[in-house]
Order: C-alpha cells, then sequence, then structure tokens
C-alpha cells in the first residue's frame, strides 16, 4: 500500500489492495462533484474508460466509491492540521467567520439596527429512503455544518399553538388572542400547521433539511429532518446553534411564517436568549394578509434594507442537484455530499460576495435617485408630509386590526335569527300538512284504522326541535317576553349581517382559489420543471379558472346583497397580490375618503418606504465594504505568517497551506477588483481603506 502511494496511485485496501486508482483522477472526480454533485461513480468511470478507449465494468464502482472515502477521509485530516495551525478549530469558528460581511465587526463602526440578517426554511429535496443502504450505519460523519439529532431533540417538545391559529370562545378562524383579523396569511403554509399534522411518507429516513443562512448567502447551521415535516423543533435547534455561535447581538430572523413563528421562540427554551425582529420574505410576503404585510414585510420592516430574504430558495434551487445521490446513499455518504456541496457553495459565496454588495449599492443609489424625485413631485402638489405619508401605514393597520371576524355576540344573534327562519318555515310546511287533511291518515293494511302520516310527524318533529333551538337562543340574549320578527330593527340589523358574513365567506374562498393559481403559475415557470409537471399544472389550472369562474359568481351574488363592489373574471384573473382582496372586507367603515385607500396615494407610500430602505442599505452597505476591506488584509496577513512559522516545524503541512492561500489570495484579488470598481461610482458613500 505504501508503495502504492509513492507511485500516487491510494488502494481500497490497506493490506491486501485488489484495486488502485490515482490520486490524479480521485481529485477529478472530487472537483467534478463539488461543481456538479448529481454525477455518479458510474457516469464518472464510464467517462473515464471512454477516455482510455476501455469498456467500463460494473465491478470498478465498488471499489472507487471506496477508495473515494478514503482519498476524502485524508484530505479532512489534513484540513483539520491546517485549521489547528491557523488557529481555527474551535467548535464555533466556522459561524463566526462564515461571512466576512456579516460577522467581521470593526471597532467604532457606525451601530446597525440589527448585527445581522437571517433568512431560515426547510427544502425537502435532499430526502433519503429509509432502506437506502445500510453498509456504513456505524460511521457518523462529522461536520461542523450539521446540528445533530440529539440536540434538535432538545426542542422536541410540542409547541402549543400560537393564539393567531387558536379557535376559542369569541374567536373566530384565524383571529389572533384579541379577535383581530391577523393570521389568515399564516393558513396557507404548511409550516404553521400544528406539528401532529406535518408527517411524510413512511419510506424516507430524512424528509429534507433546515438550513439558516446569513442574507449574502452563507450556510450557518443545518439540520436533517427525520421522518417528518417541517416540524418547531429544527427552526428551533438551528437558531440556538447560530445564537450561540454569534451571542447575544439583535438579530433580523426572515421565515415564510415569520409573523406567529416569534410566538414559538418566545414559548421555547430559546427565547430568553434569543433577540431578534421577525420579517418574512418578499415574494412570500404578498401572500400574507394585507395586515401581517404591514408589520413584517421587508418593505415596512426598519433595518431590512432592500434584502428580499428569499435566500433560502435560491440555495434550495441550487441544492436540488444532490438529491438524485442522496436519495438512495447511506447516512454517512448523504452528509459526506452534503457537507462537500455546502462548503463548494460557501467558497462561491465568498467569492461573490463583494459582487453581491455591488449590485445592491447600484440599486440602492438607483432607487434614491429616482424615487427622490417622484417624491417631491407627488408631496409638493398633494401637499402632504413625509410623516404623514408615513403615518398612513399604521392608520391602515389600525383599521385592519380593527376587523373582528365573528364577535361573539353578533355570531350568536345571526345564529338566533338563523333559527327564526328556520322555524318559520317549518312551521309553515307544518301548516300547509294541516290544509292537506290534518295529522291522521287511513292505515295502509287497515283503512279502518288512522295512522299519524309521516310527513306531518316529520314537520310537527322538527318545529319542536327548532322551538327548543330558539328558546335556547333567546335564554342566552337575554330576550324575554317577545320574539324577534322581521321588521323589527334588531331582526332586520341581524339579517343585513348575515348577508355580510355570506359575503366574507365567498370573498375568502374566491382568495384561497386565487392564492392557489398564482403558485401554481409561478411553479409553471420556474427552472427546472419537467415538460410532465409543467402540463399537469397547466392542465389543472384550466379546471381551476372554471372553479373560479364559479366562486367569482357566488361572491357576486353575496355583494349584491351587501350593496358591494362587483368584480369580472378579468379583473380578478389578473390580481398580482392576494393583498388587494383585504380592502373589500370593510363592514362598518367607510374608509374611502382615507387617504391611504387611494391607489395614487399607496402608490406614494410605498415609494416612501422604498427610499427609506434604500437609506439602511447603503448603511449597511458602506460597513459590510469596511468589513470585508479589512478582513482580506488580516487574513492575508493570517496566512503569511502561519506559512512562514510552519515551513521549519513542518514544512509538508505549510506547503498544503501555501496551496490553499495561492487560491484564497486569488480570491482576495477579485473581491478588491470589484470593491475598487465601486468606489469609482459616483454616488458612493462608502470607505476605500481596511478598518
Amino acid at each position: 500500500s505504501e508503495s502504492l502511494v509513492r507511485h500516487g496511485l491510494l488502494s481500497n485496501s490497506p493490506t491486501i489492495p485488489t484495486y488502485a486508482f490515482s490520486l490524479l483522477t480521485l481529485e477529478s472526480f472530487r472537483r467534478l462533484r463539488l461543481r456538479a454533485p448529481r454525477l455518479s461513480v458510474q457516469s464518472f468511470l464510464k467517462a473515464v474508460c471512454d477516455s482510455q478507449g476501455s469498456i467500463y465494468d460494473r465491478s470498478l464502482a465498488t471499489p472507487f466509491a471506496e477508495v473515494f472515502d478514503v482519498y476524502l477521509a485524508i484530505l479532512r485530516v489534513v484540513d483539520q492540521q491546517i485549521s489547528q495551525a491557523l488557529q481555527r478549530d474551535s467548535p464555533d469558528w466556522r459561524i463566526k467567520n462564515a461571512c466576512p460581511p456579516c460577522t467581521y465587526k470593526l471597532i467604532d463602526e457606525p451601530p446597525l439596527p440589527h448585527d445581522i440578517l437571517l433568512a431560515i426554511d426547510g427544502g425537502n429535496s435532499l430526502k433519503r429512503f429509509a432502506n437506502a443502504g445500510s453498509a456504513s450505519d456505524a460511521l457518523v460523519f462529522s461536520s461542523d455544518y450539521f446540528v445533530s439529532r440529539e440536540a434538535v431533540e432538545k426542542f422536541a417538545k410540542p409547541v402549543k399553538e400560537s393564539g393567531a391559529t387558536k379557535k376559542g370562545k369569541g374567536k373566530g378562524k384565524g383571529a389572533d388572542e384579541d379577535g383581530h383579523l391577523l393570521s389568515s396569511c399564516t393558513e396557507r403554509w404548511k409550516a404553521n400547521a400544528d406539528d401532529t399534522h406535518k408527517k411524510v411518507f413512511n419510506c424516507f429516513e430524512e424528509a429534507g433539511v433546515f438550513v439558516c443562512l446569513c442574507r449574502h448567502g452563507h450556510v450557518l447551521a443545518v439540520a436533517d429532518m427525520v421522518s417528518s415535516g417541517e416540524l418547531a423543533k429544527y427552526p428551533l435547534a438551528v437558531l440556538d446553534k447560530v445564537n450561540t455561535a454569534l451571542g447575544d447581538g439583535k438579530k433580523l430572523l426572515a421565515y415564510d411564517i415569520g409573523c406567529t413563528f416569534k410566538k414559538t421562540i418566545q414559548k421555547s427554551a430559546l427565547g430568553a436568549n434569543f433577540d431578534a425582529s421577525y420579517t418574512i420574505p418578499a415574494m412570500h410576503g404578498y401572500a400574507h394578509n394585507r395586515l401581517c404585510q404591514c408589520s413584517h414585510h421587508p418593505k415596512y420592516v426598519i433595518g431590512t434594507g432592500l434584502e428580499d430574504f428569499e435566500t433560502c430558495e435560491r440555495f434550495f434551487s441550487a441544492s436540488n442537484d444532490c438529491a438524485r445521490v442522496t436519495r438512495h446513499a447511506t447516512r454517512f455518504h448523504r452528509h459526506q455530499l452534503i457537507d462537500m456541496f455546502l462548503g463548494q457553495w460557501d467558497e462561491d459565496k465568498l467569492l461573490s460576495s463583494a459582487h453581491f454588495i455591488s449590485n445592491n449599492y447600484q440599486q440602492a443609489l438607483s432607487v434614491l435617485r429616482d424615487n427622490t424625485l417622484i417624491l417631491q413631485k407627488e408631496l409638493a402638489n398633494k401637499n402632504f408630509t413625509e410623516d404623514e405619508v408615513r403615518s398612513w401605514l399604521e392608520e391602515e393597520s389600525t383599521y385592519l386590526s380593527g376587523l373582528v371576524r365573528e364577535p361573539e355576540h353578533e355570531t350568536m344573534v345571526v345564529g338566533y335569527v338563523e333559527a327564526l327562519q328556520a322555524l318559520a318555515a317549518t312551521e309553515g310546511e307544518l301548516g300547509g300538512e294541516r290544509r292537506k287533511g290534518g295529522r291522521a291518515v287511513p292505515g295502509e293494511a287497515d283503512p279502518m284504522k288512522r295512522q299519524i302520516k309521516p310527513t306531518f310527524k316529520k314537520a310537527e318533529s322538527k318545529v319542536q326541535e327548532l322551538t327548543e333551538v330558539v328558546n335556547e337562543y333567546e335564554a342566552e340574549l337575554d330576550i324575554h317576553g317577545y320574539r324577534w320578527a322581521p321588521g323589527m330593527a334588531e331582526y332586520d340589523k341581524a339579517v343585513k349581517y348575515a348577508r355580510r358574513q355570506k359575503y366574507h365567506l365567498a370573498l375568502d374562498k374566491l382568495e384561497r382559489l386565487l392564492v392557489q393559481r398564482l403558485f401554481e403559475l409561478q411553479k409553471g415557470h420556474l427552472e427546472g420543471t419537467g415538460y410532465k409537471l409543467r402540463t399537469h399544472i397547466a392542465k389543472h389550472l384550466k379546471k381551476r379558472s372554471e372553479t373560479i369562474r364559479t366562486a367569482l359568481k357566488a361572491y357576486n351574488t353575496a355583494a349584491g346583497a351587501v350593496g358591494a363592489e362587483k368584480l369580472d373574471f378579468k379583473t380578478v384573473i389578473n390580481y398580482a397580490f392576494i393583498s388587494q382582496f383585504d380592502l373589500l372586507r370593510d363592514a362598518r367603515q367607510d374608509i374611502r375618503s382615507k387617504p391611504w385607500s387611494k391607489v395614487s396615494n399607496r402608490f406614494l407610500m410605498d415609494k416612501l418606504f422604498e427610499r427609506d430602505r434604500a437609506r439602511e442599505e447603503i448603511l449597511r452597505l458602506n460597513v459590510e465594504i469596511a468589513r470585508l476591506h479589512t478582513w482580506i488584509r488580516d487574513e492575508d496577513v493570517d496566512l503569511r505568517a502561519t506559512i512562514c512559522a510552519m515551513r521549519e516545524s513542518n514544512p509538508d503541512l505549510a506547503s498544503e497551506i501555501e496551496a490553499q492561500a495561492r487560491r484564497r489570495f486569488q480570491i482576495h484579488e477579485r473581491l478588491l477588483q470589484t470593491l475598487r470598481f465601486l468606489e469609482r461610482t459616483p454616488g458612493y458613500t462608502g470607505t476605500c481603506m481596511p478598518g
């Protein structure tokens, strides 16, 4: 075996080698798999055999995979020695230094509203079948990316449903603890379902991964979702690992259900130690109701800058390449492949961090320039001040917070009136039976014997039941000595409210169908969606259009009964965002005179908040530029000093550090080139020097 190594070969056995592969071949496969994780051992070996003019033999696959595992293990040992030499081997070092623009804080830098911007989400593409290979079950792959299953289980205690999803006395569906219309948005997300409903097919051992990324895309922590969907314990465990490493600084956390997840964190063991504000990803945010958007959409949250927080979606899009291999891998090999992918992903994100900063800077300058001109013109024409326009968001939020679905008293009143209407109809049926011949009729077997007519008996029984229901309502509502009837003020008011209730239900159904349609349209245009799936989606959308027409017809009928605006199919099918429905829900106030209800003023409000976020983006980018400049200088010094110190004591290790350092220096130079180009941009206000 030693002789093989001296000749640049590595065998699959240390004592009795039967196969040996060159280190160059193994390194080529490693490099290719870093860039194309879906590349299988068999495909690579077939290509190698083809290049050498030989026929591929399937018996090569297993020994090559064994040798490749050994090769990767050797590289990991070397990397551990390099980390020790550079004093980068502490458990939290990688997270603390994963992203220089986010974590490399400087002395006397301007304060930011949040120390770091984070995005979390679960993805289900990196599944693994439970009956996949078990040959390496005894092996455990060690990676500082992954949160151990034991650490995840510390948060396995069920978290009670938040107030936003409770149904209690006096609270309608989707009402918060005060009965406010708050969380109909979160009902659309699987992540917000009760943990008992988040199940997957039994055939999968790992159902995917849950990740935490910084805004530049660097992966901070990953947890396997084991035989379940997106349970609360996964984000809690991932955030606990990140929070332990980064410390107590305030964070801004984006999650699809960030509006309700903050309550989950507060009720967990993590809550007391986790200081954070919460937002929702920009694209997903438009599927939340308008009240939720007013508080949680990045456009309106202080400190978000121009970040869209869709970082996890981009990560999952790239990690899909691993899925073909991980499905049938052992647990060890699945983690090994994902770890390789994560390492390459982070290096690519480091290389592109200066471009990220430059592109965001250019975008922020453009928003500042364009929106400032619009605001100056429109504010002067309409005689508004910026503070006045900002206050509209709070006014709108206050208005929407006051919309209560199904207050208890009004719900009971509607039930009473509906019971009265049912009783009146049934009494009419009973009167009709009396007019047809009375209660008894001749028997079928013996006409001389009389028997109770079945239809009369049924109507009589129904009248008795409804009378009891009405009496119970009257006792609950404290109605004594009289019974409501058409023409009475209380009765007519309740009928009007019931119509409004039916209007809301019809609107809810129409909204839900359009949400599903928007998501399916989005899926149909995603890169990587196969032809069969596209065809299926298109066929389903065609059927859904007919369902929408039916729901629209029901809505217009209900809208006509309350005097609300009717909609046509062409209008609703072109709605861009579901929040456009929310202003149709009013039942008690006339908001048409409110400035924030007018389309032109809402446009003005959005432009103002965009400009505010652009200013925040410039401030954060200036801080990130200084951090990146300083990190490049410090790492350059650190690497060179370590190489010099190791040349005498361990020349082989010094040579390996130098080889890795050359690539880092190339990355540094590429980053500096981009930053120098940015510094020449008109409007640039950041530093040009390290801190």
